[in-house]
């Protein structure tokens, strides 16, 4: 299979201003959700999720918890400082919020400009006493900064962003995060710090609709891909395949593997983040079959790479890495992209919000049910679904 050659206008859409949904709804799963199945359009709600899945099916969400990553310095001279962080540099996500007195991450920094060199200072009250954060440029990753966090009072990088952070919403919504966006940013199933932008689709969930899902019969698991800013990053070249995407971390446990063995109905991603995880699975597998490492995914992998293997073969030679290392999961990067032409390995459902115009979110879209995203997205407009990240969601089967 060759990599596709796909002109990115083709995959562009009208999406007025008022169709972003910028305040989130009250009730999480009150969002209307749009089913499709073999060309055919029911229009329902995110409540009513549990009815379009049957006993024995496997819903897999991300529990990834979206970290308060974004920071405002001010410089001595009065000019504002945004740090967006990105990842750790050089250290794990766990060792990197462990950090007792510094600590770097790559960074995209807002009129970088004003600060080419020097500390700025942060104060804060920690503990009933006046302290400070530091912050200082290390040098340059691809198309980010470095930056290293130092302080010197007793806490560990979790408790310091969580003091000096705001909700990192996304650049489109053209507000800043208020009191209700730290809660409703974030998914009920969060688990694991890392995500600098929430995992969406798992947005409408309750424990109510959770446990509806249990009642029906319906299994499900958590995978963690850490989403980074590269999510909102648009495709500015003229062909997918000039497109370079981000690399994301993810870990996948050795019980959510045995689950997708196990499963004898269908396997939903609750998200484009959990689906490129699980479908990236696959082709970890195929690296240990060939005798390399299951470290990473790389871009056009999926489509130059042999697919001979079951999905059954890969994954229980995943498994049989998990023995033979005496690891409990399974942690990688991938910068898998997924657009049309791309064969689901794994997954035959999607449960996901509605994308920007020319992304490549809506290019995986596009993977799962071909030209029929037109009519999807045509059908969501005209039956005015709100779009993006607090908007409303959808249901694909594939």
């Amino acid at each position: 299979m060759a990599i596709p050659q796909i002109e990115i206008e083709d995959f562009n859409y009208s999406l007025p201003e008022e169709r972003v949904r910028v305040i989130p709804l009250e009730d999480r799963a009150a969002a209307k959700l749009l089913v499709y199945s073999k060309g055919e359009i029911t229009d329902s709600v995110f409540s009513e999720l549990p009815s379009f899945l049957s006993k024995g099916d496997l819903l897999i969400s991300n529990n990834s918890k979206v970290i308060p990553a974004r920071i405002i310095f001010q410089k001595q001279s009065g000019a504002f400082i945004e740090i967006m962080c990105l990842a750790p540099f050089g250290i794990s996500y766990t060792e990197a919020f462990a950090a007792h007195d510094s600590v770097s991450f790559t960074a995209y920094i807002g009129n970088s400009k004003r600060w080419k060199e020097g500390k700025l200072e942060l104060k804060i009250n920690w503990n009933n006493s006046s302290e400070s954060v530091f912050i200082e440029r290390k040098g340059i990753e691809k198309d980010a900064f470095i930056v290293e966090f130092t302080w010197n009072f007793n806490a560990v990088f979790s408790e310091v962003i969580e003091a000096i952070g705001q909700v990192p919403l996304p650049p489109y919504f053209q507000r800043k995060p208020v009191a209700n966006d730290v809660g409703r940013y974030q998914t009920v199933f969060a688990k694991t710090e890392g995500s600098v932008a929430a995992p969406t689709a798992g947005l409408h969930y309750t424990e109510e609709v959770l446990s509806a899902l249990k009642n029906t019969g319906v299994n499900q698991a958590q995978v963690c891909l850490h989403v980074g800013a590269g999510t909102f990053k648009p495709v500015s070249s003229d062909r997918i395949q000039d497109h370079e995407m981000h690399a994301e971390f993810f870990e996948v446990t050795r019980e959510c593997i045995q689950k997708i063995l196990d499963c004898e109905g269908r396997i939903v991603a609750a998200g484009t983040t959990s689906m490129r995880t699980l479908e990236s699975l696959y082709w970890l597998g195929v690296r240990v079959l060939e005798g390399k490492k299951p470290a990473e995914v790389d871009q056009w992998e999926s489509y130059t790479a042999s697919s001979r293997y079951s999905k059954e073969e890969a994954l229980t030679a995943l498994l049989n890495h998990l023995d033979a290392t005496q690891q409990e999961s399974i942690c990688a990067s991938s910068s898998i992209c997924i657009a049309p032409g791309f064969s689901f390995k794994i997954c035959s459902g999607l449960q996901t919000n509605y994308h920007q115009p020319k992304s490549t979110l809506l290019l995986l879209v596009a993977a799962a049910v071909g030209n029929d995203w037109k009519h999807i997205y045509a059908h969501a407009m005209k039956h005015e679904y709100m779009f993006l990240s607090y908007g409303d969601t959808m249901l694909l089967w594939f």
